[in-house]
């Protein structure tokens, strides 16, 4: 989804958003890393207090609805603040999500863990981009690109939800 986003986002803005110039699309794609950059602050902030869990999820679910918001038409200002929650839902959701991956295995796993997770990650990574440029090869509507990696924001945030508590994290909150 990150590598998709950050690589067809200036293209796939100028198709479906008639009127914004080269500038503008290189004005998003900053505006984009700004947001994942600051983001992953202020997600780490707001795990540590309401959890890393359900963060994460809601993290994710804001990153596609603003991911699919910029497939309608909207004035300027509106497309900066949803090109920067879509940093923030993804970019910077996944920096938070290697720690909660960290943490989620038992510490002689971590490492491991955390190097299966990054490595699945460059899958991902490599299939965005293909699909998003396949998908414009098809010459589908643009839309449909937003629809993709709204989709795999989705996907996450359930994935990320769904997952059960390891039995270390019970026993070192004290729960059953």
């Amino acid at each position: 989804m990150t590598s998709g986003l950050k690589s067809v986002i200036s293209c796939t803005c100028r198709s479906v958003c008639p009127g914004y110039d080269l500038g503008s699309s290189l004005s998003f794609f900053a505006v984009f890393n700004v947001a994942a950059a600051i983001g992953g602050v202020m997600i780490g902030r707001i795990a540590d207090y309401f959890g890393p869990r359900k963060t994460i999820a809601v993290s994710f679910l804001v990153g596609a609805v603003s991911i699919f918001a910029l497939s309608q038409k909207n004035v300027l200002l509106v497309n900066y603040v949803l090109v920067a929650l879509a940093g923030f839902g993804s970019i910077a959701v996944a920096l938070v999500l290697l720690g909660y991956i960290a943490n989620y295995y038992a510490p002689h796993a971590r490492a491991s863990a955390t190097g299966w997770a990054v490595g699945v990650g460059r899958f991902g990574a490599m299939t965005g981009p293909v699909l998003g440029g396949y998908m414009a090869g098809l010459n589908v509507n643009p839309v449909w690109n937003f629809v993709m990696f709204s989709a795999a924001a989705v996907l996450a945030a359930l994935a990320v939800y769904i997952a059960p508590t390891p039995e270390h994290v019970k026993h070192a909150r004290g729960t059953k």
